[in-house]
């Protein structure tokens, strides 16, 4: 499914490593993905080296082509993204409960998400990298060369795509993540974009307790 899918973007132009083979060793029970190299060093290291404009305007490159991929609609017409979303939300809330996890204006958060749940319900189910921050973009002689590690891929909003800029970009790169945003705007701005992040963000806390507990095995890790 990831080579298929990311196959799909290489076939669309979307800056991303050439798939060019998946396979099976059925005597090890192993399988396999071959993809092409992108030259270059990732962002994490390679933006604190260029000047601030340089950062900038390789954000606004990193924000225009993360619109590529979003473009990909979800294959079945029968998936319920809204259902799916709103079931890991109540997940979520069942799990602080039982642990006895809670943050400060908890209760004021969870009554703006019950209040705003049919911002989820009109949100495009796109396509998401789900891991899309400097470490994960390739930039080669100040330019973006790439992006790579599509294995945490998944399907939904596409706003959800930005909910990693505070922790993993703004402490690489104030001016790239400032431009990742604006040039993901740019031309043709999402409807409620804000809105929709704003809404959809408190619905995924780093829950600094419950990780704590799933590194020690006490909490199973849920997948999407």
């Amino acid at each position: 499914m990831e080579f298929d899918l990311l196959r799909a973007h290489y076939d669309r132009g979307v800056r991303c490593s050439h798939p060019l083979e998946f396979g099976v060793v059925e005597a090890s029970r192993l399988c396999y993905t071959l993809l092409g190299y992108i030259r270059g060093e990732s962002g994490t290291g390679a933006l604190s080296k260029l000047l601030k404009t340089t950062q900038y305007e390789i954000g606004v490159d990193a924000g225009r082509e993360l619109r590529k991929p979003h473009e990909l609609r979800h294959p079945s017409v029968d998936f319920d993204w809204f259902e799916k979303r709103v079931a890991k939300y109540e997940r979520k809330i069942a799990q602080d409960r039982e642990y006895g996890l809670a943050f400060r204006g908890q209760a004021d958060v969870q009554h703006y998400i019950e209040l705003n749940l049919d911002l989820l319900r009109k949100s495009p189910v796109r396509f998401q990298h789900d891991d899309y921050h400097p470490d994960n973009l390739i930039v080669r002689e100040g330019r973006l060369e790439g992006i790579i590690d599509f294995n945490r891929c998944d399907w939904g909003d596409p706003v959800e795509d930005f909910y990693k800029v505070p922790w993993f970009t703004t402490t690489v790169s104030i001016p790239f993540a400032r431009g990742q945003v604006e040039g993901y705007l740019a031309d043709r701005p999402l409807e409620r974009f804000w809105d929709r992040y704003n809404f959809d963000r408190p619905q995924s806390p780093r829950q600094p307790g419950l990780r704590a507990r799933r590194r020690h095995g006490l909490v199973a890790e849920e997948a999407g």
